[in-house]
């Protein structure tokens, strides 16, 4: 920061130096600063991070990164920005017009070695910028809304156009940590799993990156569109019902180096993750692409689409045709000798030849599709429970604290599988829990994968008079999430459900295994502790209030959940809960038609019985 103040200093004396006139100069330095500490020229569309002087990617040092990470990104653009307030400064030494200046006096020829660092400055700028727009698109919410709405108007008459569903993934990952790339070969197995035939699909990529190589048995690509990433292929014989195709595509992917590292596509040698949403091509119609806010699609010229909350929406069995998106994958990943893969499957085998090992895994039993690759550079420490291995992935896992916080997370995954088996048996032979990075979130769950950030994760500790152990939760949270989001829940297949079945119901599951393991006090200590948490956000909300069931806000989905549950269960116990859980899971696993939140609702109350229905009513449907 100290470095960026005095690069404006310099700057802001310069252009005094330079302008005869104040006036022009205070002008000059306001212009400056409102771009500088000013969204306008993102308003304007002009999103290029070089109109902020002296601007760099700030990113604080953290136990994972430690210092590299800030300084990769952070080094090239201070160095050009120091390079042209040298630059101005031999300029504002020429041009003074107060006297000092070379301009004074009679310059020649021979002065004008004194406009190299201009040149170079220039120079190394336009490099830059060129780096900048090779690694990244430069864009913000305007250009990404435009886009969403550019999609749905270009390709709305493909919502119920039938396409194949993606059934298997042959991939082939070859992570490179220390050159921070990878390469990506896959075959898609595309299914007409619908009665009628099939001419035509559309293939895209999300437009935050280019077009990948794709190749499709016996289909041309009959339609481009470049600006949206899209493309339409049509099969000179068309996919009959049941029958298969193959999609092969290949794209490679660079870390992002002049830009912070975060999110959930990242290659470093401390940790490499890529998770394929919304990094893999994709097949049909991408409703998530679509602009969601009324005023938004106003403004874009698009139908207001009416938006009906889960209690009344799902009121009654759901109308529409769901069904799960589940794949099956083999992947064969090579890295780094020495580093550790972790994907969905078991590992089928492992070799190494020169400085690569090889990797094969296979999924024993169809998935959520959302896989992800990731490759670090140590081992796992592993529990059995149940039939399951349990890994987790941490650095530094000989340090006695760690240690400790390693154990603290297995505890939590073996009890969570635990208990969740008496529901419905965990589907895989093994889950992994990975300590990352900063990513946007503390906790995250993929199929088969977990990730909580290290900072909270390994080296956190409960304070003195906590009442219970953060880890312990957030583990058992993300572990629930095998069951309420990767089994059953919003993003399987009902898209227009709320996150109760996701979130809300891993706040239950967070009571009954804490309970079960620590203890009534312990449990209450964590109500107490989101009771607290609910009050504040209360405070703070100015929007509408809405039924549990229908909620859209995080403090509803957590806290607001907790305090639920909790009265729910000193009311009727967990018996009515677990066997509403039970109709749940066997009337709608895959591959039956998908639960949503008022699936559960209704069997609660078929349970707990008719004397129960007012108290359940007003804590979830009021």
């Amino acid at each position: 920061m100290a470095i960026v103040l005095a690069i404006i200093a310099c700057v802001f004396l310069c252009v005094f130096n330079l302008c005869r006139s104040q006036l022009i100069a205070g002008l000059l330095i306001a212009v400056i600063l409102l771009i500088k500490f000013t969204p306008i020229m993102t308003y304007f569309g002009l999103t290029h991070t070089l109109w902020s002087v002296g601007w760099t990617p700030l990113q604080a040092p953290d136990n994972f990164w430690g210092y590299r990470a800030s300084i990769s990104s952070y080094w090239p653009y201070i160095s050009v920005w120091l390079v042209a307030c040298i630059s101005l400064v031999i300029i504002t030494g020429i041009f003074n017009h107060r006297g000092a200046g070379l301009s004074q006096r009679v310059m020649g020829v021979k002065h004008f070695w004194l406009l190299i660092p201009l040149l170079i400055t220039v120079a190394l700028f336009t490099q830059l910028h060129l780096r900048l727009v090779e690694e990244k698109p430069l864009t913000n919410s305007h250009k990404r809304e435009a886009f969403k709405a550019q999609y749905e108007k270009a390709f709305s008459q493909w919502r119920n156009v039938t396409q194949p569903n993606i059934v298997h993934i042959d991939a082939n990952v070859d992570f490179y940590p220390h050159q921070q790339q990878a390469h990506f070969s896959l075959i898609y197995t595309l299914k007409n799993t619908h009665q009628a035939p099939i001419k035509e699909i559309l293939v895209g990529r999300s437009g935050f990156y280019t077009w990948a190589d794709i190749e499709i048995d016996g289909a041309q690509r009959a339609k481009s569109f470049p600006l949206l990433n899209q493309a339409v292929f049509k099969f000179e014989n068309e996919i009959q019902p049941g029958e298969i195709r193959k999609l092969v595509t290949r794209f490679d992917v660079h870390q992002a180096k002049l830009w912070p590292v975060r999110g959930h596509q990242v290659i470093t040698p401390e940790f490499s993750y890529i998770r394929s949403v919304p990094l893999l091509p994709t097949v049909g119609y991408q409703e998530n692409y679509e602009l969601t806010d009324p005023i938004l699609r106003q403004q874009h010229a698009l139908k207001v689409k009416q938006a009906i909350r889960p209690t009344k929406l799902f009121a009654k069995t759901a109308k529409k045709s769901t069904h799960y998106q589940w794949l099956t994958m083999s992947s064969k990943v090579s890295t780094t000798r020495g580093y550790q893969v972790i994907t969905q499957g078991e590992e089928i085998s492992r070799t190494s030849k020169d400085d690569r090992a090889v990797f094969h895994f296979e999924t024993r039993t169809p998935i959520n599709a959302i896989p992800a690759w990731v490759t670090v550079p140590y081992s796992p420490v592993t529990k059995q429970q149940n039939g399951v291995m349990l890994n987790v992935f941490a650095k530094e896992k000989s340090e006695p604290a760690r240690a400790e916080s390693i154990a603290v997370n297995l505890s939590a995954m073996g009890d969570t599988i635990k208990w969740l088996n008496n529901i419905s048996p965990y589907r895989a032979k093994q889950l992994s829990l990975i300590g990352s990075p900063k990513f946007g979130g503390t906790g995250y769950a993929l199929p088969q994968l977990i990730l909580i950030e290290d900072s909270v994760g390994f080296r956190a500790k409960p304070s003195v008079n906590a009442g219970f152990d953060q880890r312990y939760r957030r583990a058992v949270h993300e572990t629930a999430h095998q069951w309420f989001g990767h089994d059953i829940g919003n993003g399987n297949g009902v898209f227009s459900d709320s996150a109760f079945l996701v979130e809300s119901m891993a706040k239950y599951i967070e009571l009954v295994v804490i309970e079960q393991r620590y203890g009534k006090a312990t449990m209450q200590a964590l109500v107490e502790y989101e009771t607290t948490r609910y009050e504040q956000s209360m405070l703070m909300n100015i929007k509408e209030r809405s039924a549990l069931v229908d909620a859209t806000q995080s403090f509803d989905q957590y806290s607001r959940a907790t305090i639920v549950f909790a009265k729910l269960r000193a009311a009727i116990g967990d018996k009515p809960i677990i066997n509403a859980l039970k109709w749940v899971w066997k009337n709608h696993a895959y591959s039956n038609n998908p639960a949503n939140s008022m699936d559960f609702i209704r069997a609660l109350k078929h349970e707990a019985g008719k004397e129960q229905e007012s108290l359940i009513n007003t804590l979830f449907l009021e």
